[in-house]
């Protein structure tokens, strides 16, 4: 799905028109064609557009502002994940001012849209070809250290992971069930995770991808596997993005039951 980038007719327009503005003075600078369309976005505040690009095309990523390279976690982990021979979409150009980076076009071929049409032997041959790149990830542990990557200054430590099953506590019985849990139980439900969150913390120990699923990986038009949205990567435990992946995105709620 996309929208040419010129004629959007939305209650959101004048919030999308400074990533319009920004994205065609880019364009424009460089010489390109400010014809683009806008791509179906994911959950961030990010936009991407497919632009005209060197007389092909590329994907262009907005960010809400501008940005340091050197603190641009996209930039600096896609230059990690390239030097340790992973596949991820190169980096054509980018403006720190304009806050826009252009990547290599990889096509529109999802993972998980792949494996949802896919035959069972086609099915099982991309689910292994993906587990495949984990321990790659992982094998790039020494490199992110001795780069000083910003993913090697973050970690699934007690904090981070505190966090994340607390936003599922208060989404699952607060804002899904509408059922708070009283105080008592909600007190020994925190003191469980804190103590599951300190023995996963001593584990963390490989670089992951923090965000591995069928939807985070696309097949280029030669028919290989490509990482995407690994900007969030970090330092966590062996099993963080083999489980990610497994169990993907949960599409359904759970029974009441």
């Amino acid at each position: 799905m996309a929208i040419e980038g010129k004629s959007v007719k939305t209650n959101c327009y004048l919030f999308m028109s400074d990533f319009f503005s920004r994205l065609e003075t880019f364009l424009a600078d460089r010489g390109e064609s400010l014809s683009f369309q806008q791509l179906t976005p994911d959950a961030s505040t990010r936009e991407y557009f497919r632009v005209g690009w060197r007389s092909a095309t590329a994907i262009a990523c907005v960010y809400p502002e501008k940005f340091i390279e050197l603190e641009q976690s996209y930039l600096d982990v896609t230059r990690l994940f390239s030097s340790a021979g992973l596949p991820v979409a190169r980096v054509l150009d980018f403006d720190e001012e304009l806050g826009v980076i252009v990547l290599e076009d990889m096509g529109d071929r999802i993972l998980r849209d792949e494996i949802l049409a896919a035959d069972g032997e086609r099915r099982e041959e991309l689910i292994v070809q993906a587990i495949d790149l984990i321990p790659r990830i992982q094998a790039a542990t020494g490199q992110a250290f001795e780069t000083n990557s910003i993913a090697s200054r973050l970690k699934f430590d007690t904090e981070k992971l505190l966090w994340e099953l607390n936003f599922f506590k208060e989404h699952y019985f607060t804002t899904l069930k509408k059922q708070p849990l009283p105080p008592d139980i909600d007190a020994a439900v925190t003191a469980e995770f804190t103590e599951l969150c300190k023995e996963l913390e001593s584990k963390a120990n490989v670089l992951c991808h923090r965000d591995f699923h069928a939807a985070n990986l696309m097949v280029d038009p030669t028919g290989a596997l490509r990482i995407i949205d690994h900007q969030d990567a970090r330092i966590g435990s062996v099993a963080y993005d083999l489980v990610s992946f497994l169990l993907d995105r949960v599409t359904e709620p759970p029974s009441a039951e």
